[in-house]
């Protein structure tokens, strides 16, 4: 059966204003970035300088068992490692990373933790190489936050794709400046337009 799939694509302007177009764009194929009918996205006005103070918010008000917070930055991942071990008790929750500055142990062996069945809430920090080829099912990610829009936009598929997987409830949290409120906004609508 063919199904139809969404995929947004972008592309800067050329001239020397900080705006860039969009051009979004119904693509057809079987399976091709079907996204899941049932995820709660908000998505949550910040600044640059409140960005982490929002983040340790938002995850103290929606307390899920497992939670994935991505970032482009590398050192975006550590420094919301950092503001996250310090700002919430690590007797009620679990921190964990996931990253290219990893060694590939330590991101097998955070990926086995966050897999494990938890008593506390577990929040794995990653850049986009967690998004691709990682399947969660056997223990549902509950929550995604985007701590920045992807570059990509096939990134963002990628990334929101990893929770309301086999017909469960999953939830999106996009934290985005003025800059990045108008894309995340219609790559929502783009993405969810037939629902």
């Amino acid at each position: 059966m063919e199904r139809t799939g969404v995929c947004a694509s972008s592309s800067s302007s050329s001239s020397s204003s900080s705006s860039s177009s969009f051009k979004l764009e119904h693509i057809q194929g079987p399976r091709l970035h079907k996204m899941p009918q049932q995820l709660d996205i908000n998505i949550l006005q910040t600044s640059e300088s409140s960005r982490m103070i929002d983040l340790i918010e938002l995850l103290r008000s929606v307390r899920c068992r497992r939670t994935l917070v991505f970032t482009d930055d590398l050192e975006d991942v550590q420094k919301c490692d950092a503001a996250l071990k310090k700002n919430l008790d690590d007797n009620l929750w679990k921190i964990l990373t996931f990253s290219d500055l990893s060694e590939p142990v330590a991101r097998v062996g955070n990926l086995k933790e966050f897999n494990r069945v938890v008593s506390k809430p577990t929040v794995m920090i990653a850049n986009s190489i967690l998004a691709f080829g990682h399947d969660f099912d056997g223990t549902p990610v509950d929550h995604v936050v985007l701590l920045s829009l992807p570059r990509d936009n096939i990134d963002f598929v990628r990334r929101i794709g990893r929770t309301g997987r086999r017909g469960r409830q999953g939830r999106v949290s996009i934290l985005a400046d003025k800059k990045e409120r108008f894309r995340a906004e219609s790559l929502v609508h783009c993405l969810f337009d037939d629902k």
